[in-house]
């Protein structure tokens, strides 16, 4: 009896400690369909072609870019169609950024940034730095009091990384010195190790060179600590992303897509006409900018779901995914438009 009694506390002590270790987390998810019905919305803007989407809703949806008047930089989706206020603001937008349909921010040229309130636009923040150009490539945050913008500081050919930090009342920044990198987009792994992931582009300062010769990856701490682990040629065969799916962020590094923490190779992208960008539901659910269209990942393998019928002219420049509808946006620049894919599970 006391043997066994013994062995029971001696399974009971194993079973704990097995159960506080980490350990792989189970995937009970599955296998992400692909039966949608495509509908295609073109909106033509003089000068401009729309670069950014965010939406809470597939009714919800904001775009915007930066170019052509300031009265039709900012578009948006009611479910229906795709309108502008038509007012003329001080900002040339590059990206945009969604909590709640009373909750949007804008970024872009010139250090500026601005919010909505749902009811009118106002600007956030005006940062000028004599002689600098300053522009914001990316606004995402995690609440409304913890948001990020980065992009880059240029000053007589030389660039500064750049983050902003709005903490429900103020903008602070960081200037990184030692990169010569443009900052394209921040995520937070929030259901990881806490940590933020920044890509970016390093900018060349020879006109006889392409305007990024680097790509990389970034940890960064979320107040002084940054370091870079991922730094490459920027080619087809080098492409980097960061994304979050469900609140984990995921990597592209080279060919292969990563979960972040713990780090786990999910699927190794062989496609000749990779794009790229990735974004996703979960691990099994995951879709992939291509050149020609829009392939996606089961858990299985990679299939092609929309494909462009003038692949040399059209570019995916972003997409939302919903829970049963996915929404890209793509530049259609043989015919100076602007394509918006969106697909609904049937």
């Amino acid at each position: 009896m006391k043997k066994l009694i013994l062995s029971i506390i001696l399974l009971l002590i194993i079973l704990t400690i097995s159960c506080d270790s980490p350990t792989e987390a189970i995937d009970n998810s599955q296998p992400g369909r692909r039966d949608y019905v495509w509908s295609v919305d073109t909106v033509k803007i003089e000068f401009n072609l729309l670069q950014k989407l965010s939406g809470v809703a597939p009714n919800d949806i904001w775009a915007v870019g930066p170019g052509g008047g300031l009265d039709k930089t900012i578009w948006h989706f009611d479910g229906v169609n795709w309108s502008t206020d038509g007012k003329s603001r001080g900002i040339s937008p590059l990206t945009v950024f969604a909590f709640s349909k009373n909750d949007v921010w804008i970024a872009g040229y010139e250090g500026i940034i601005w919010h909505y309130d749902g009811n009118n636009w106002k600007e956030s923040l005006n940062y000028k730095v004599a002689n600098h150009d300053i522009s914001f490539a990316d606004i995402w945050g995690e609440s409304p009091n913890n948001i990020y913008a980065v992009g880059v500081s240029i000053y007589d050919g030389i660039s500064k990384s750049i983050i902003f930090r709005y903490d429900g009342q103020n903008w602070k920044s960081n200037i990184f010195h030692d990169y010569n990198y443009q900052f394209h987009r921040i995520r937070k792994d929030i259901n990881g190790n806490g940590n933020y992931y920044i890509l970016g582009y390093a900018i060349s300062n020879s006109p006889n060179e392409e305007y990024y010769n680097d790509i990389g990856i970034f940890e960064y701490d979320g107040e002084s600590s940054l370091n870079i682990f991922y730094k490459e040629t920027f080619n087809i065969e080098n492409f980097a992303d960061v994304r979050n799916f469900n609140d984990k962020t995921y990597l592209r590094i080279g060919r292969k897509i990563y979960s972040n923490y713990p780090r786990k190779e999910i699927l190794q992208d062989n496609k000749p006409n990779t794009g790229g960008q990735i974004w996703g539901r979960n691990e099994k659910d995951i879709f992939l900018r291509m050149q020609d269209g829009i392939a996606h990942y089961n858990g299985t393998d990679i299939e092609y779901i929309y494909r462009f019928e003038n692949s040399t002219s059209i570019s995916i420049t972003d997409a939302v995914i919903f829970e049963n509808e996915i929404v890209f946006l793509a530049m259609d620049l043989q015919n100076n438009q602007n394509l918006i894919l969106r697909g609904a599970l049937e």
